[in-house]
């Protein structure tokens, strides 16, 4: 009945660098900011119930080109709190369930995936790849569903085209 959106009051180009985000109620149209950043944001995502939202902030040059920290907003108390996935940068939010959230990032060059437990507050580091790199911008995770952080993803390297890659057990392997 709501999205969680990146919005601006101006239609510029530029207006992202000011963008906040914003609850949309589908029906009424009526929106509420429930974050003011100090830097750009994006890549959101609602936990399955709408009672947490990931979102992630950092110094961007482009719409879409996030790459820093996550932080997670909770809907009832308002109360935002940093994931702490250490030197990595989030590229990447997904929910597993309403106490999981999922986190891709780039740490040097390998690709990270964490899994974060909002009940506990910690974050844990499931896998990191070296090998191959994500096809396109960042990894954009399809997850299957054994573990929290087994996934699908488009991969390559400089050696190889673009493949099916899966991480499963925390090893990476070829689909086609």
């Amino acid at each position: 009945d709501a999205i969680v959106a990146v919005a601006s009051d101006r239609p510029s180009e530029d207006a992202w660098y000011d963008a906040d985000l914003r609850v949309i109620d589908l029906a009424s149209g009526g929106q509420r900011v429930i974050y003011r950043p100090t830097e750009q944001i994006g890549l959101q995502s609602a936990s399955p119930s709408g009672s947490h939202v990931a979102v992630v902030e950092a110094v961007c040059s482009d719409r879409g080109a996030v790459a820093g920290i996550a932080l997670v907003i909770d809907m009832e108390t308002g109360g935002i709190r940093r994931v702490d996935t250490g030197d990595a940068d989030v590229t990447f939010t997904d929910w597993r369930d309403d106490h999981t959230l999922r986190l891709a990032a780039l740490r040097d060059i390998d690709t990270v995936m964490f899994t974060h437990d909002l009940d506990s507050g910690s974050c844990s580091e499931e896998w990191a790849v070296r090998e191959v790199t994500p096809s396109g911008r960042y990894l954009q995770p399809a997850f299957v569903e054994s573990r929290a952080s087994d996934c699908l993803f488009l991969a390559e390297d400089f050696f190889r085209p673009c493949e099916i890659g899966m991480m499963r057990d925390g090893r990476y392997s070829t689909i086609a």
